[in-house]
């Protein structure tokens, strides 16, 4: 499996983006602040690369690290296997679902959404860290740079419908899986 990560190349980086001096990532608290649209897509800084020779290597702050910056500058970083997973994705929309798993825990996506807010009578929902999107949508954009950004929006949104429902689902089926007297086909109801 190691060779899969190994292989694994991060987007080509600029010879501008190896020479700019290295800015510190925007802090964020964990809380989420709020985000705008107009902001939503704004550049990243650019970092220098951790690589001396001709190849792209996503830079790390360790060499030793397990863990990927996954747009330079942004100090976003995920696991090397989730990063190998995604950049071998055949779609950009399969790349930006395997990054917001990777980017943010399942138990903060259940509780947001791309911008926060309300819809309907359902719960308020928390927006999601901006400079973490600001990374993915960077990350995305240069890997797939035919894509849309709302397509990226969309696709973000629908993974997180997706694992709520899958959650809610799972709630539904262990509640009904501690009640005695219930077989199979009742538990989908």
């Amino acid at each position: 499996m190691k060779n899969v990560i190994d292989m694994a190349e991060p987007p080509k980086r600029s010879s501008s983006e190896l020479t700019t001096p290295r800015l510190p990532p925007e802090s964020s608290p964990q809380s989420r602040p709020g985000s705008s649209a107009d902001s939503l897509l704004s550049l990243p800084r650019s970092s220098p690369s951790s690589s001396t020779s001709g190849s792209s290597i996503p830079s790390t702050k360790d060499s030793q690290s397990s863990k990927v910056e996954i747009h330079p500058g942004t100090g976003v970083m995920v696991e090397k296997l989730a990063w190998a997973y995604a950049v071998n994705a055949n779609s950009a929309t399969v790349f930006v679902r395997h990054l917001l798993t990777a980017v943010f825990p399942v138990e903060i996506l259940l509780v947001s959404n791309l911008r926060g807010g309300k819809r309907g009578r359902g719960d308020a929902r928390l927006p999601l860290d901006k400079s973490k999107l600001d990374a993915i949508y960077s990350a995305t954009l240069e890997r797939w740079p035919g894509t849309q950004p709302s397509s990226i929006g969309s696709t973000i949104n629908a993974k997180i419908t997706e694992l709520r429902a899958k959650s809610e689902l799972l709630t539904k089926l262990s509640q009904h899986l501690l009640v005695p007297g219930i077989c199979g086909l009742e538990l989908l109801t």
